[in-house]
């Protein structure tokens, strides 16, 4: 038992070692002392490792790193990254306004970063630079149009409708497989569409707010805005009402659904699949996991009821 909580807790303080002794180079303050393995201070002995293992590994640290007000975890990782972050912003700022030598990393990532923070710029250009992606959109003009612009969007890591990846077959370890689960949601997950609570009601007529903004902003009139952003809302709750819950997505058999092309033609007749690989570049596949069956066959529907523009 105490061999089992000693590689316990060498794991659980391992990370510590990461952040100790870590000099701040823009700051200029000297490293803390190197804390190798488990620092005794981040223990809280008093209480009994075999009735609260956390507490005894851990509760020197909780105690003294209280989690702070705009998180809702904290963590000796959350602190790295947080280091990590500080870095790296050091970094991008001093090249930035480093004379980097023309065509040198560096002045690529200076020169990245400041067109980034060129708030004034980005302000003065508004939504010109997304115009191409409007005008992709615009040209929809059938189902065959909206699949090839699904697949576009996914290529630029915008899970459109359906989020799509590489998965390994859970039942064959050696077999990496294509993935396929449910998306096409602005809000969290299913339940913030479908909830009746007035809480609930209040945060979806916020949200129609919003996306009506949204559409004004890029040049709609207030009646068409509104129009669209009650669309959007009701063909995401659609969406929503054929999604797994929470719940439902913890069950590993549920998600798991291996189907070959065949059976994924069957399953979406009016999304063709061998298509869809094709246009994103994938290589020949044995299998996809469809993690909610159910959310594609609606999708299917959805593909021929709703109307195109929507």
């Amino acid at each position: 038992m105490r061999r089992t909580i000693a590689r316990i807790l060498a794991a659980s303080s391992a990370i510590l070692v990461a952040t100790a002794g870590v000099a701040d180079e823009e700051s200029g303050s000297k490293p803390a002392a190197e804390i190798h393995g488990i620092n005794p201070a981040d223990m809280d002995p008093s209480v009994s490792a075999c009735r609260d293992l956390n507490l005894y590994a851990n509760g020197g640290w909780i105690k003294n790193n209280p989690v702070p007000p705009d998180r809702s975890v904290w963590s000796p990782g959350g602190q790295l990254y947080e280091k990590t972050q500080e870095k790296l912003r050091g970094i991008l700022e001093k090249v930035s306004k480093a004379p980097n030598a023309p065509g040198s990393d560096d002045q690529k990532i200076g020169d990245f970063y400041s067109t980034c923070m060129d708030e004034a710029a980005v302000e003065a250009q508004g939504a010109a630079p997304l115009k191409g992606e409007f005008d992709a959109i615009d040209r929809v003009a059938s189902l065959v149009d909206l699949q090839a612009e699904i697949a576009r969007l996914q290529l630029l890591n915008v899970n459109a409708v359906f989020g799509f990846e590489s998965d390994q077959d859970r039942r064959n370890a050696s077999e990496v497989i294509a993935g396929a689960y449910q998306g096409g949601l602005s809000l969290p997950d299913r339940d913030y569409y479908l909830k009746t609570d007035e809480d609930s009601k209040k945060l979806r007529d916020q949200y129609v707010a919003h996306v009506t903004k949204m559409f004004a902003l890029l040049g709609d009139d207030s009646s068409k805005a509104s129009a669209n952003a009650r669309s959007v809302l009701s063909l995401e709750t659609r969406l929503a009402q054929a999604s797994m819950t929470p719940v439902e997505q913890r069950d590993p058999d549920k998600t798991y659904n291996r189907k070959s092309l065949p059976e994924m033609a069957k399953l979406t007749p009016n999304f063709s699949w061998t298509s869809f690989l094709r246009q994103i570049g994938a290589p020949p596949l044995a299998a996809i996991n469809v993690g909610q069956p159910a959310f594609f066959e609606a999708v299917n529907r959805e593909l021929v009821s709703t109307p195109l523009p929507v």
